[in-house]
């Protein structure tokens, strides 16, 4: 998870800085983030933390190419939550919209000046609202929730 998250991202940018640096117009890369990369979920802490660490990475670089390099490059992390896929399965709904709905967000987010970006906006409201929820009650809501993602995990499986 952590060469997938962290290495591979940050060893490409390496890679192909010095070229998209000598290119005649600007040019973005962007990091695929989660929400999960600002919260405390139980049984997460790898993939969290990963997140966590992509998005500081994206902004640093972002501040490193405009302020040291005067390059054209610009950095941005996509806040990503749950996004109806061939990985998560289920009907679309406004807090899980599908992947085709996702991607045309993601496009229309390219270019819009801003170093992390939230594409899907029930995402982020959902995200403030829980910011204001106690920790203590946060983690309940993450364990019921996570068992019963466990418990439909087990069911698939023994199909």
């Amino acid at each position: 998870m952590l060469n997938l998250n962290l290495n591979f991202p940050l060893f490409l940018t390496r890679a192909f800085l010095p070229q998209l640096r000598g290119g005649s117009r600007y040019t973005e890369v962007v990091f695929v983030g989660s929400f999960a990369g600002d919260s405390t979920l139980p049984f997460l802490c790898l993939y969290s933390s990963s997140k966590s660490f992509l998005k500081r990475a994206a902004c640093i670089l972002r501040a490193e190419e405009r302020l040291f390099h005067g390059s054209d490059v610009l950095f941005s992390y996509l806040n990503v939550g749950e996004v109806r896929s061939s990985g998560l399965e289920g009907k679309s709904s406004l807090l899980r919209p599908s992947a085709d709905d996702f991607a045309k967000a993601v496009v229309r987010s390219l270019g819009c000046g801003r170093g992390v970006v939230v594409l899907w906006y029930p995402h982020d409201v959902l995200a403030g609202i829980l910011s204001l929820v106690p920790e203590t009650l946060f983690e309940r809501f993450a364990r019921l929730k996570l068992a019963a993602l466990m418990k439909d995990i087990v069911l698939e499986k023994d199909r």
